[in-house]
């Protein structure tokens, strides 16, 4: 669901407001959007609302991320009107005008597949957010092979 109604208590909403920053710290020219989905009655039939969800779009080419925008989605095992939230992990796709091109998930397999995939400088620093975004939401990154620092 779109970021901008997640922010259901104080904790989230200092969270969903840290997501931001923790995305221009590696992609000073990315633009987030906390709602990405359109409010109408088709695309809230989609929704999930076991996640936190950000449009992430560049306001210059950024080439080597191989796509204009990406979807990253917060994942919970719980509902977040829960006390203690579940944080399960995140999931990220790629998209230019064409469609998907890429996808990321913290909850599988910590890998970049698609038809096109960042470049490896890019997955590092892009793995750098996805690490950022496990601490903030409390839990350490699972990532292999990265060091995350807040």
């Amino acid at each position: 669901m779109n970021a901008s109604t997640q922010a259901i208590t104080i904790s989230l909403l200092r969270k969903i407001a840290n997501v931001p920053i923790v995305i221009q710290s590696e992609i000073p020219s990315a633009v987030i959007d906390l709602s990405p989905w359109m409010v109408d009655a088709k695309s809230q039939e989609k929704h999930d609302p076991l996640s936190i969800d950000f449009g992430v779009s560049f306001s210059s080419a950024q080439p080597h991320f191989c796509c204009a925008c990406m979807l990253l989605q917060i994942i919970f095992a719980e509902k977040l009107s829960h006390h203690a939230q579940k944080f399960k992990g995140v999931y990220v796709t790629g998209h230019d005008y064409c469609g998907q091109y890429w996808q990321f998930s913290s909850v599988e397999n910590c890998q970049f597949s698609g038809l096109h995939v960042p470049d490896e400088r890019s997955q590092k620093s892009l793995k750098q957010i996805f690490g950022k975004v496990h601490a903030l939401f409390g839990h350490y990154s699972h990532l292999p092979n990265e060091n995350y620092i807040l």
